[in-house]
Order: C-alpha cells, then structure tokens, then sequence
C-alpha cells in the first residue's frame, strides 16, 4: 500500500516456498495517479543499481496488453526508434499453456462480459542499456515494466524460455512469436518449490514487474533483497516492511 506522506512507497515482504526473495507495492489498478510516476522511476532506478552486481545482464520489457493505459502506447510510438522494440510472447508457466479463442469462449460470455485475455504480448527493448533504462523512467507507473537481471544476455533468457515454453504452445498461431519468456506473478512464487521456479525462470535471477495481476509491483530475486532495500534508501519499519521515499523529500 501506499503510505504517508503520499511519496513514500511501502514494500511488504511476500510468502514463498520458491526460495527466492519476493516483495510487493501494493497500489491498486495501473496506471497509478501521475503524482507517483517519477517516484517509482526514481525507486526503480536506485534499485535497480544495488541489484546490477549480482545480476549484470539486463533486459527490459514493455506488456503489450498494458499499452492501452492512459497515454502508455503514444509514449511506446514516439520511442519506438529509440527503444526498437521487438515483439515476442510471455509465458505464465504455473497456468495452462495459452490458446487461441474458441467458439465456447463466446458462448458462454455474460451481457457485457468481454472474453478472456487471448495472450500477453511482450515488447523487448533490443537497444542499449542506456534506452532500456530510459523506457523504464518513462513507462514507470503506467503499467507496462517488466524488468529482468541474471547473468546471462538478454538472448539467452529468450533461447532458454524458447526451449522450455514453446513446445508446450499448441496453436500455430501462437507458435510463430519468435521467442517466449516467462511471465510471473505472486500466484507463480506462491506455486512453485525452489526447483520447479529455477526450472520456470529460465536464468531471470532478478525481476520487477508492474502486475496487473497483482496490481502492484512485484519485485523479486534468488538472493536476499535486504541489503539492496536498504542500499537504495529503504527502511525497515518492521519485520518484512520497508518503506522508501525519493531522496529530495
């Protein structure tokens, strides 16, 4: 949740058998109110920084599904030159493998209910370092970022994910996205032993994702995430709470 005064963000700590450290800002349906953006980018930014030498290799994505908050897919088009993004399929590994739509999918719709979420498209930043940062300042808050660190390249998350998701994409439709990688959620770490989430995160050591799953943020990693907290400017106001406000106030 959001706590006060209104810029500081409140970090709870999650429950997870995976092994990894798992921790959440709860802020409700994206895009949050634009007082907050810049907070979060500087949040990111500062932890991102902590976290980069134990995970050197970054690679940003944008949620294809997340473009239509408020101005998000004009941000993404006047970008796009800067940022070349690439389009490719996440994968939620602790569901069902995605589908095309079905005849039954429309049959059983209520009045006004819309059907269900075909797939999450993923927009891969394949410029440098530099601009995927900048996307992540400048998308901060509406709902599209999708971080991920480990120690390998960017390319090699997209290979791994390829190996372990495709064959289970049955729909051709589906099949011809050029990489898959995997798309987590609290309900994955809560689902997942210590095996079985090494096995789904396909090298990913560090994620931050805004989840509309969830709605919040949801940052997790394969080692204690304490001292990186604290290095960004957290503080732990009790056990498994953290609070972290811009340095300016």
């Amino acid at each position: 949740m959001i706590g006060q005064p209104k810029c500081v963000l409140t970090i709870e700590s999650c429950a997870s058998d995976s092994g990894w450290s798992v921790f959440q800002i709860s802020l409700g349906r994206f895009a949050v109110r634009q007082e907050l953006r810049p907070v979060l980018g500087e949040f990111y930014a500062a932890l991102d920084e902590q976290v980069t030498p134990d995970h050197p290799q970054l690679a940003v994505f944008l949620q294809f599904n997340q473009m239509r908050n408020e101005n998000a897919g004009l941000r993404l088009s006047e970008h796009a030159r800067e940022w070349m993004p690439e389009m490719g399929l996440g994968y939620e590994p602790h569901r069902p493998p995605p589908t095309l739509w079905s005849r039954e999918d429309f049959m059983n719709l209520g009045i006004g209910e819309m059907p269900r979420e075909l797939m999450h498209q993923l927009l891969l930043v394949t410029a440098d370092e530099v601009q995927s940062r900048r996307a992540v300042n400048e998308m901060a808050g509406l709902g599209p970022v999708l971080l991920m660190r480990g120690l390998v390249q960017r390319e090699e998350f997209t290979k791994v994910g390829n190996t372990r998701f495709r064959p289970m994409v049955q729909d051709i439709g589906l099949k011809n996205f050029p990489w898959l990688v995997p798309l987590l959620s609290l309900e994955t770490f809560r689902s997942a032993n210590a095996e079985t989430l090494q096995r789904w995160a396909c090298g990913v050591t560090f994620y931050l994702r805004e989840s509309p799953a969830d709605q919040a943020i949801l940052i997790a990693s394969d080692k204690p995430l304490a001292s990186a907290l604290a290095a960004a400017g957290a503080k732990q106001e009790k056990q498994g709470v953290w609070n972290w406000s811009p340095a300016s106030t």
